[in-house]
């Protein structure tokens, strides 16, 4: 298997940090967006991700709301991460990982 790379969309640093130190010793490569705006722009810059995290409570953009621009840009699967889940996921989510989450399911989720 080839180097799997994973961009976490959060606008909290901490939780990007965290999932950074979570995912990267386990040979996954990590790139970051602090907003949806932001992972558009990489994805547009021809950036290959192959899973996405999304948070879902960003302040100018929620996951759910990002998440049919970010999948017209990539075809990766998507992870809504998130301490408030909606009622109803849209259809193409992948999983659903809520927080506050333990590094054990972090990686279960990935893999």
């Amino acid at each position: 298997m080839g180097e799997i790379t994973i961009l976490v969309v959060d606008d909290e640093p901490l939780v990007r940090r965290t999932l950074r130190r979570t995912l990267e010793p386990e040979g996954f490569t990590v790139v970051e967006a602090a907003h949806a705006q932001g992972a558009r722009d990489l994805l547009k810059s021809g950036a290959h991700v192959d899973l996405i995290i999304l948070d879902q409570s960003m302040p100018m953009e929620s996951g759910v709301t990002a998440f049919p621009s970010i999948r017209a840009l990539s075809p990766a699967p998507v992870v809504l991460f998130t301490g408030m889940a909606p009622d109803l996921l849209p259809a193409g989510i992948a999983a659903l990982l809520e927080k506050p989450a333990r590094s054990a399911e972090i990686r279960q989720v990935v893999k």
